[in-house]
């Protein structure tokens, strides 16, 4: 999870679609970063773009519930929501209490049962520590009895409610099971959910299916697959080719991360980027001549059979500085491919058979 300041998740198998759990994605302003319900049998949930920074959805907690926007995250696999009793002394805890922000009041829930295994948790742009609690969870209107959370009462994570991990179990620092694990065992849905997201910034902002495969948005025959290395816990996939323009990159793997905004490239690969773009740096960042920057070369990624690209529409940004267009590839340790590439494409995310899926989008995808 890396949430960029300035730039910007949604589950999957192949049921009728009125018996998948369906969680709609809305859009929505936020001043604070710069990372439509449908009736179905089994349930629904909006979700938000907020200015393609992150994508969130609808959780409810307790009895009576306690309802949250939280960013659903492929790159980490924790439970958490900012609680009531947040340090005050802490500055990320006093932006949610004096702006009034949504925080979870376990004493006003009759299902809450205390726990108090701390928890700490650090991500690629902050970290949170707390406590773990249970309670009962609603997501995509089905209901979680005993689900384990942490409860945030000092953090660096601005802009979100909480989080809801959908990475793989062992990157889990809370003693308890991740609520999607929860859902398949409870309602007996296939292992996997799928995502889709909106680049639309007012309309619908996209959806999670879980349990299944949106055939209105993606032709399933279309989606080709990759096998995961779920050695370190992440959505990671083998590289097969990296190119950008005629550059070929030396590339190893790429972890598929909702909750990253932008696209990370090993240092190597940054630099020959770099270097094609022609961009100049300073202490905000790295841009690219505004006139010409439509010409720039698309970066294409290659997992086995899926290949994906974007193009400079996709990489430049013209809204983190005035005036200016700045590349949103990043240097990093290794790649991590964010939400300015996977909103191009339907995406599986398939537990069942430890492989990762990405598809097409059609052309007319469903309105909201």
């Amino acid at each position: 999870m890396n949430i960029i300041l300035g730039t910007a998740l949604l589950a999957a198998s192949a049921l009728t679609i009125d018996a998948l759990v369906r969680i709609p994605i809305e859009k929505r302003s936020s001043s604070s970063l710069k990372r439509r319900p449908w009736s179905l049998g089994a349930g629904n949930v909006t979700l938000t773009n907020n200015d393609e920074v992150f994508y969130s959805g609808e959780v409810c907690i307790g009895t009576p519930p306690q309802c949250f926007m939280l960013d659903f995250d492929t790159g980490s696999s924790d439970l958490w929501v900012v609680s009531k009793y947040c340090n005050m002394g802490d500055p990320g805890c006093r932006v949610y209490l004096k702006n009034h922000l949504p925080t979870y009041d376990h004493k006003a829930s009759s299902t809450y049962v205390k726990n108090g295994n701390p928890v700490f948790e650090q991500y690629g742009s902050g970290w949170y520590k707390g406590h773990e609690s249970i309670d009962t969870f609603s997501i995509g209107g089905l209901r979680i009895e005993d689900q384990t959370f942490g409860e945030a009462i000092d953090l660096a994570v601005m802009g979100i409610q909480g989080l809801v991990g959908l990475a793989w179990r062992s990157l889990e620092v809370e003693d308890g099971v991740m609520p999607f694990s929860n859902i398949f065992k409870q309602y007996q849905l296939p292992h996997l959910f799928s995502f889709y997201l909106s680049s639309d910034l007012t309309g619908r902002g996209g959806e999670i299916i879980i349990g299944g495969i949106d055939e209105s948005l993606v032709d399933k025959d279309a989606i080709k697959y990759a096998p995961v290395l779920t050695r370190h816990g992440f959505w990671e996939l083998s590289f097969t080719k990296a190119t950008f323009g005629s550059n070929i990159l030396d590339v190893d793997t790429a972890v598929m991360d909702t909750g990253t905004t932008d696209i990370y490239a090993d240092f190597a690969s940054f630099s020959t980027i770099l270097s094609a773009v022609k961009a100049y740096s300073n202490a905000q960042g790295n841009y690219v001549d505004c006139k010409t920057y439509k010409s720039l070369p698309d970066l294409t990624v290659q997992f086995g059979e899926i290949e994906m690209t974007i193009g400079p529409e996709d990489y430049i940004s013209t809204t983190w500085t005035p005036g200016k267009c700045a590349l949103t590839i990043l240097p990093g340790d290794s790649w991590i491919i964010g939400d300015i590439c996977l909103r191009k494409y339907y995406q599986v995310y398939d537990y069942a058979n430890a492989r990762f899926g990405a598809g097409p989008l059609k052309k007319s995808p469903r309105a909201s």
